[in-house]
């Protein structure tokens, strides 16, 4: 069985740093040997609340690991994971990749608890923290999770050791900036064990209910955000979520930084993630299907027959920048005229709604486009009649200032003019665009939500038409994903 719960205490680590500011860490000069023990093993024990003699150590080149003599889960063959793992990460994630090394791990080695976690842990698989601001930070290691095999553990420890190379970059302290520490940890995660795929829970916890804030630390949600990191990764280049953090400062949030990092603007970037999401536009797919399939979730409404009207009003309701999820699995003979009516503001704050459209043509091909609503929170859309149109993604998101508030919400779908009908409205613009993404085999559709198939080589958005609210005139501004 999977491991469903909390995984990382880290983010409860930062309140506690930010309501009780560390005492700044001496420099520590490197020994002439190389690296040694700067945090003994005991005296962090105790201090982290965790009883019995943590007297057994091991050494490697970065690390000490330290557990107590009576844990019958620490074998031979565990510590062989546990250090194997924790160089690989170093090895991938700072030689490799270009991750900042952990701070004044030039001097000293860091120190890692192998502990048996009792029952008030819950499920945790650990955390990484600091003792001293600047100071070399230290990982905590539930042994319980070896019970899950290797790939979980493996993960976990690249995990923890990404969040103590997150602490050299001092920067995302604000809460609302925590959520982009998990979801980074967990994205990573995936990187150096491509085959592992653990983050199928993470996927749980964020496609059970898309339409939290996007960051909202409820529920796990911001470990299922690793999946915006794939979109910076596969929307741009690989080394994107890395180049977020070299862009913050500590003068910066996480939108500035992202900002920086991919000369879009926030909101243009969370539209492709949340059309991407909507589509599964995703390397791995197949897997992502699989999660959902094994939690049993269908994060979409789906309309197969015309017409039809919804909403969503009461809990499901998307808050800041969360998402709700619609499916139309296309008639090739008729378009679609899709029209949204969302609140225009909550509480007086204006709820800037965004549609997204993502559109699955010949061979799974997806193109991605998005459109303000207007001020009263209305928009149209139309899908024309295409015969390589197999399905329609429409991600409707509130982008204001909402928080953790819901935006209600009323939408209605019915048959499009027959092609070859007069419709001259200036109002209307066309989205086209190429966008790029591997090839893949032929995948299964879960919950019965047919996709379309593989997504594949880039497809002009041709004959999607969208206009910004029925009355309003003058053409809109559309979004495009590349």
């Amino acid at each position: 069985m999977h491991p469903i719960g909390l995984l990382c205490l880290t983010p409860l680590r930062l309140a506690e740093s930010a309501a009780h500011p560390l005492p700044e860490a001496p420099p520590r000069v490197a020994a002439a040997e190389g690296r040694v023990t700067c945090t003994e093993p005991g005296l962090l024990a105790r201090d982290q609340g965790l009883p019995g003699a943590f007297s057994e150590t091991l050494e490697t080149e970065h690390f000490l690991v330290a557990w107590r003599p009576d844990n019958a889960d620490v074998t031979e063959e565990a510590l062989a994971t546990y250090t194997e793992a924790l160089e690989n990460s170093w090895r991938t994630e700072i030689d490799e990749q270009g991750w900042r090394a952990p701070d004044q791990t030039d001097a000293c080695r860091i120190t890692v608890l192998l502990a048996a976690f009792d029952e008030s842990w819950g499920d945790t698989g650990g955390y990484a923290d600091v003792t001293e601001a600047g100071g070399v930070p230290y990982i905590v290691l539930n042994t319980g999770w070896l019970a899950y095999g290797d790939d979980w553990t493996n993960t976990l420890v690249a995990h923890e050791f990404n969040h103590a190379s997150q602490f050299a970059y001092n920067v995302f302290w604000d809460e609302q900036d925590w959520w982009y520490w998990e979801s980074t940890a967990e994205w990573v995660q995936d990187g150096l064990y491509d085959d592992a795929n653990t983050y199928i829970w993470s996927l749980w916890a964020y496609l059970d209910t898309p339409w939290r804030a996007l960051d909202s630390m409820e529920g796990a949600v911001q470990y299922g955000h690793f999946a915006f990191n794939v979109h910076l990764e596969e929307a741009f280049d690989a080394g994107t979520p890395r180049a977020v953090w070299d862009a913050a400062t500590a003068d910066t949030n996480v939108r500035d930084a992202v900002e920086t990092a991919t000369g879009a603007t926030f909101a243009e970037v969370v539209a492709g993630y949340s059309s991407r999401v909507a589509a599964f536009d995703v390397a791995e797919r197949a897997e992502w299907l699989e999660a959902l399939g094994y939690f049993e979730l269908d994060p979409w409404t789906h309309v197969n027959a015309l017409p039809v009207d919804g909403g969503v009003d009461g809990r499901g309701a998307p808050h800041e920048r969360g998402q709700n999820f619609l499916h139309f699995q296309m008639d090739t003979d008729h378009g679609v005229t899709f029209d949204f009516n969302g609140v225009p503001d909550v509480e007086g704050v204006p709820t800037a709604w965004m549609v997204t459209v993502a559109e699955v043509g010949a061979g799974g091909a997806v193109t991605h486009g998005w459109v303000e609503a207007d001020a009263a929170g209305a928009a149209s859309v139309t899908f024309a009649a295409d015969p390589a149109v197999t399905d329609v993604y429409v991600a409707v998101v509130p982008f204001g200032e909402i928080g953790e508030r819901g935006a209600t919400y009323t939408w209605s779908a019915a048959a499009a003019p027959a092609p070859g009908a007069d419709d001259t409205d200036d109002t209307d613009d066309t989205i086209d665009g190429p966008k790029k993404n591997e090839d893949e085999d032929e995948e299964p559709v879960a919950c019965g939500c047919a996709t379309g198939g593989d997504a594949g080589a880039g497809l002009g958005l041709a004959g999607l038409l969208l206009a910004v609210g029925a009355a309003r005139r003058g053409r809109p501004t559309p979004g495009r994903s590349s």
